[in-house]
């Protein structure tokens, strides 16, 4: 029997705001490249323990509470790396560069350098980019959407080896390639891929995705579901599209047919530029963001909203690539 060897890490990104700290790298791999803090955990350390010996050591300060963010492989040629990552708030004292870093600097979520060490070191902080745009999402009339105080049901991510448990295809092609979920369709049909579990009360879907060239159409969701329509529709369900209802509208729409709608041109898709889309419902209002910037809210104090609802991946007549999912349960609206 054969049995992969992992060379456990412990990395921390120490938050203040939307910055982080990176360090450049004194050694190889990656000598004089930007990457997170951390390194190799020695003999009977726990994660965390290692973590903040880490920073200890590359940084010379103390951290406070820290939080799992995820874990990624990192396939070295002398070995597979397990990077264990977590987040720390900034709390005090003055940074300076020791053991294996050459320097450090704060750097913005929009700001990332491009010289980053590693293809995981790419994905990890894409990934937490994804999760600091939490609080600057707001809705018409600046009412802030709750996704910071929100409860985390689902999250996909790398690494990846196959589909992700707990999600069902129910139309389209489906498939996990080159460490992102590709999602497909030819001719005019939705490829859905539904979460199995209903989620309570108000929710969002926050991920990256972007479409395969010359794809340029339909990067799309579903909430307010039962998961039922066996070809990707539902009885009852509300689609979220970026470049979709075949002229290109980002929009919302109730299904079926003839339901309410609302939709703008926000922007055309660029084939293969990744957008961080956030969608969902929250009291009587439907949201679409792209990259933090509301595109479109569709408001019906009307609506009958299920008790719980499945949420769903989707495109149609298209091809797109997810890099990342969170699905979230929001706290109550306030009463109007």
């Amino acid at each position: 029997m054969y049995r992969a060897t992992f060379r456990p890490t412990a990395g921390v990104l120490i938050c203040r705001e939307q910055e982080v700290i990176l360090i450049r790298r004194g050694g190889d791999p990656g000598r004089g490249l930007w990457d997170i803090p951390g390194g190799f955990l020695e003999p009977g350390e726990t994660p965390p323990v290692a973590a903040r010996r880490e920073i200890r050591e590359e940084l010379g300060v103390e951290l406070g509470s820290l939080d799992l963010l995820l874990t990624d492989i990192n396939p070295l040629p002398a070995c597979t790396v397990l990077d264990i990552i977590y987040t720390a708030p900034w709390a005090s004292g003055v940074p300076r560069a020791g053991s294996d870093a050459a320097a450090w600097a704060w750097f913005h979520r929009d700001a990332l350098p491009e010289d980053l060490a590693f293809d995981t070191t790419r994905r990890i902080l894409a990934h937490w980019r994804t999760s600091t745009r939490s609080n600057s999402y707001r809705l018409l009339g600046g009412t802030r959407l709750p996704l910071a105080e929100a409860t985390r049901v689902a999250v996909l991510a790398p690494p990846w080896r196959q589909l992700p448990a707990g999600w069902q295809i129910r139309s389209g092609n489906w498939r996990i390639h080159d460490q992102v979920l590709c999602g497909s369709v030819e001719g005019e049909h939705p490829a859905a891929l539904w979460f199995e579990t209903p989620v309570p009360g108000d929710h969002a879907m926050l991920f990256r995705a972007a479409t395969v060239p010359p794809h340029r159409n339909d990067i799309n969701c579903y909430w307010e579901g039962s998961g039922d329509g066996w070809d990707g529709t539902d009885p009852q369900c509300t689609i979220g599209g970026v470049g979709g209802w075949w002229d290109g509208l980002t929009g919302i729409e109730r299904y079926p047919e003839g339901g309410l709608r609302a939709s703008g041109r926000l922007l055309a898709i660029q084939p293969g530029r990744m957008y961080e889309i956030c969608a969902g419902r929250w009291g009587d209002s439907d949201f679409v963001f792209i990259d933090g910037r509301l595109a479109v809210q569709l408001d019906d104090p009307a609506a009958t909203r299920r008790p719980a609802s499945r949420v769903a991946l989707a495109t149609w007549n298209s091809h797109v690539h997810f890099a990342s999912v969170q699905v979230y349960s929001l706290p109550a609206a306030p009463s109007s």
